[in-house]
């Protein structure tokens, strides 16, 4: 139910670092809580880390990957002071 489109953030948050994948989906905003519960899901079994996860609209991640701008897509930032 996602596309190939994600990006990946480290933020500090409540003194803890915390990684944040954002990943595109075409189904609609009304499934982007469900999808974002599932890759959660799936990525604390895979890694055993709890990792944030988020839905967002297709083309929604194009100014954080610079996709239009940059030759290659960029997938991570850490944003943390």
């Amino acid at each position: 139910e996602t596309t190939e489109d994600y990006f990946v953030r480290a933020v500090r948050e409540n003194n803890r670092d915390e990684l944040v994948v954002s990943v595109a989906s075409a189904t609609g905003a009304d499934s982007f809580e469900r999808i974002a519960a599932e890759l959660e899901a799936e990525l604390k079994e895979k890694f055993g880390l709890k990792i944030s996860a988020r839905g967002v609209a297709p083309g929604a991640l194009d100014g954080d990957t610079e996709i239009h701008t940059s030759p290659k897509p960029k997938r991570f930032r850490d944003e943390r002071n």
